[in-house]
């Protein structure tokens, strides 16, 4: 007798990188021919992954900036004095993600323009829709594919790897002491039945009391079947 297949047999994996640990061996600030013909700079990120062929991964930083010192830090010559990245740049994203919902103290490390601080990092990393749309308003960022893109977000912190050593968490994340609300289990409960799985998960990104709980955040960010939007819709 033949199985029947589901409908979470059907869907189609992607050959991009997602779901993986990643420890960052070297960070600088460079170009890469991938992103803009190499014109703009960007955060880079060298490292390794257990699982996954991932050895670079790139963040925007924005407008304006510039390299002086091969490549060990950033200035932005149009807003001298203001060496921060705004949060419409991944570089941005990815600081507020780490800083303000991770918990890891990068500001012990140094400025944020300095690449350096990323270096012997690890971070669990997933797959996201980033999405900049405005409606109605021209000239936007990605108009041409809808003010959307996806990237690789760090989830989870999983500590800083010593010289020839393994990662070694040296952050203490804040713990889950409660079960998440139900009313928030419910809400997004609703928005993944009625939702296609990257946009639930791009909209329950934007949910301050999702992205504060590390582990309802990795369940919402769940591809699999074990993933909460999976799990909603069956």
């Amino acid at each position: 007798m033949t199985t029947k297949a589901t409908q979470h047999d059907y869907t189609l994996d992607t050959a991009l990188p997602n779901d993986i640990d990643f420890i960052i061996e070297k960070a600088y600030f460079g170009f890469h021919q991938r992103y803009q013909a190499g014109q703009a700079l960007l955060l880079v990120w060298e490292g390794s992954s257990p699982d996954a062929d991932t050895e670079t991964i790139i963040w925007s930083v924005g407008k304006g900036w510039e390299s002086h010192d091969s490549g060990k830090t950033a200035v932005n010559s149009k807003r001298k004095g203001k060496d921060r990245f705004t949060i419409e740049s991944m570089a941005g994203k990815l600081v507020d993600r780490v800083v303000n919902v991770l918990k890891v103290d990068l500001p012990s490390r140094g400025p944020m323009n300095d690449a350096s601080i990323w270096e012997g990092l690890g971070f669990h990393m997933k797959r996201e829709v980033i999405d900049y749309s405005k409606p109605g308003r021209p000239g936007q960022i990605l108009e041409d594919r809808g003010g959307k893109t996806e990237h690789l977000m760090p989830i989870s912190f999983l500590g800083e790897k010593k010289a020839g050593g393994a990662a070694t968490a040296t952050v203490q994340l804040t713990p889950q002491t409660t079960q998440p609300d139900s009313g928030l289990k419910d809400r997004l409960t609703k928005m993944a039945k009625v939702m296609e799985r990257q946009a639930f998960q791009a909209a329950a990104a934007n949910i301050k009391e999702v992205v504060v709980d590390p582990v309802l955040l990795s369940e919402v960010m769940d591809d699999g079947p074990g993933g909460f939007w999976a799990k909603a819709r069956t």
